[in-house]
């Protein structure tokens, strides 16, 4: 119990530092928007990409007004979108899964699901995480869970995505 009791102290001291950085407003995206491929919610077609360009799929996993996956989204995420969107061969795939929806998802093995049981599939249950995948949907490192509120996040999620490469292409 006094671990617990110091964990909650720690987390109750915390949460004026864990809101967003600005608020969300015209300008700033609330979702990243996604290319037209994944309108269908198939991910088949991006393990088929994954597979032949030998690059990451990024996951980002949210929640609807989760103000950290705000966050990660348009300080993190979008930028890499608009970078990714300017090459001739994307680098990086990314896409999100809303882990409260029960949208219909193909996931990467062909079954159709939701998103909420996908995410349930990959013992998602926190959010924001940010997890980089293989073709047959396997982790290529250790997810990112949170965001982190000392200003490493970006280090962070640079250093997951390089690794993830080197292992697809290793």
């Amino acid at each position: 119990w006094p671990a617990l009791a110091a964990l909650a102290l720690l987390l109750a001291a915390m949460l004026p530092l864990v809101r967003p950085t600005q608020e969300a407003s015209p300008a700033m995206p609330t979702a990243i928007e996604w290319p037209r491929q994944w309108e269908g919610r198939d991910l088949r077609p991006l393990a088929a990409q994954v597979r032949k360009r030998r690059v990451p799929l990024l996951v980002l996993f949210s929640t609807p007004g989760c103000p950290f996956c705000v966050e990660v989204r348009r300080s993190y995420l979008a930028p890499r979108v608009a970078e990714q969107a300017k090459l001739p061969s994307p680098t990086l795939l990314i896409r999100e899964v809303d882990i409260t929806s029960r949208a219909p998802l193909v996931d990467l093995q062909g079954q159709r699901t939701t998103q909420a049981e996908f995410a349930s599939r990959l013992n998602v249950r926190m959010v924001p995480v940010v997890a980089l995948f293989d073709d047959r949907a396997q982790l290529l490192g250790d997810p990112l869970v949170g965001i982190d509120r000392a200003g490493f996040y970006e280090s962070y999620l640079a250093r997951a995505i390089e690794a993830a490469e080197r292992r697809l292409r290793s």
